[in-house]
């Protein structure tokens, strides 16, 4: 995955969970406040990834584990 990727991902999770947030602030529906955590979850899910590249020195134990629970076998694109 590119740089630019990165960031065109991120940019759109944030604008999911701005618009989840606002929605659910507007109705209170329960489903607006599951896509509001799901947007938040792949947000730190990414910046976990970035973290674990880059400095994984200043990863606390914590943010370690809960990196490799989320971590999901890649189906081979060769084959």
């Amino acid at each position: 995955m590119g740089e630019d990727d990165w960031f065109e991902q991120f940019r759109e999770h944030l604008f999911g969970m701005r618009k989840a947030a606002y929605e659910f602030g507007q109705c209170n529906r329960p489903d607006d406040h599951e896509r509001m955590l799901a947007e938040q979850r792949a947000i730190f899910a990414m910046i976990d990834a970035l973290m674990f590249e880059y400095c994984p020195e200043k990863m606390t134990p914590g943010q370690i584990e809960i990196y490799e629970r989320h971590q999901r076998a890649v189906p081979n694109a060769d084959s």
